[in-house]
């Protein structure tokens, strides 16, 4: 009887270390697939802000070639014009123009958008925005690449975005 009384508890412990094992792993798989979710809406957001980089530039780009009988030319040469010429820059809707130096986002709450200005009530993001530019002179056209880097859960992330523009007048 003895025997069988410590064969029972021996089968008890088993037992519970493989479910305690089980319990363990799904709180780990739980627990990374909300991390990597949380990448995944950063990735999100990160590309959306790369693609609004690149239209910043395309609305310069449209605006000079609407003051084109001011003198402008469509990458910028001229008075009064969005002067469109090779860098790394920052952009933002709110202003409407490039700038340097290049500043970290930051989220404005009451706009639900974010801007390189401080704003009042802005949240400093982990995202920050280069849009880079660059002109052939033979082609006539332009590259326009836009990075955005962010730091999320132990990782540094990236995302790249690349267009081309002409002169197509």
């Amino acid at each position: 009887m003895n025997h069988t009384r410590g064969q029972t508890v021996l089968e008890a412990i088993v037992a519970l270390g493989i479910v305690t094992t089980g319990v363990v792993a799904l709180l780990v798989l739980v627990s990374r697939g909300v991390g990597l979710g949380r990448v995944v809406a950063d990735r999100y957001t990160a590309t959306y802000l790369a693609a609004e980089g690149i239209e910043m530039v395309k609305t310069l780009i449209t605006t000079n070639v609407l003051r084109a009988g001011f003198g402008c030319t469509w990458n910028g040469g001229g008075a009064g014009c969005n002067n469109l010429s090779d860098g790394d820059y920052s952009v933002d809707f709110k202003r409407d123009e490039i700038t340097t130096p290049i500043n970290p986002l930051i989220f404005d709450p009451a706009a639900k958008m974010y801007t390189i200005d401080s704003v009042q009530d802005g949240v400093a993001s982990p995202f920050s925005r280069v849009v880079t530019i660059r002109n052939d002179s033979l082609e006539e056209n332009m590259t326009v690449t836009a990075r955005v880097n962010w730091t999320s859960h132990g990782g540094d992330y990236e995302v790249v975005l690349e267009d081309h523009f002409y002169n197509w007048q």
